[in-house]
């Protein structure tokens, strides 16, 4: 499993497949009912709780599983690794040691 393209920018989008995506709905349906939760009043509060929990439980199962992990990118800096300078004509980037 690899990247379905390279990052070529430094943008807020990303690019997942069918487990990832399936991780990421399960998160986004937790932080959804976990609103509903707290924005109704308390009889219906309890059923939004529980669906929280619910997709909570859904997505630290699916993240759990081998190889679902999703990788950290390249373009995330890494300490010692590489660093920004700025001059007159730009950035750059200076890669502190070479990759082995």
């Amino acid at each position: 499993m690899g990247l379905l393209s390279r990052p070529s920018s430094d943008s807020s989008t990303t690019e997942v497949a069918a487990p990832q995506s399936n991780i990421i709905t399960a998160y986004a349906g937790m932080y959804f009912f976990r609103t509903q939760a707290a924005d109704n009043a308390v009889d219906e509060s309890s059923r939004f709780t529980d669906m929280a929990a619910t997709f909570s439980r859904d997505a630290v199962r699916m993240a759990a599983q081998p190889g679902l992990r999703m990788p950290r990118l390249g373009s995330h800096k890494r300490r010692d690794v590489w660093h920004t300078e700025t001059d007159s004509a730009g950035r750059y980037i200076v890669f502190d040691r070479t990759r082995l």
